[in-house]
């Protein structure tokens, strides 16, 4: 089974796998929320960590901040 992360409101759905692929690849590099969305929508090479298709779409800063802040309070608990 395959689960997937996204909008309530019919947004794109992602691969909770390669959401958390993402939050690797901020922490390797030191990256915002939205420096992150930025790095993903421009670079082939952190779509190619992700996961992420070339041609489709990429997760924004608030699809990133909403999967990241209830896991990192997990962490922290």
């Amino acid at each position: 089974m395959v689960r997937t992360y996204g909008q309530k409101m019919g947004g794109a759905k992602y691969l909770l796998l390669s959401l958390l692929r993402t939050s690797l690849a901020r922490l390797w590099f030191r990256l915002s929320d939205a420096a992150r969305a930025q790095t993903l929508f421009r670079g082939l090479l952190f779509r190619e960590l992700s996961h992420l298709e070339f041609a489709g779409a990429v997760p924004d800063a608030t699809t990133i901040v909403t999967f990241r802040v209830p896991r990192q309070s997990l962490l922290y608990a």
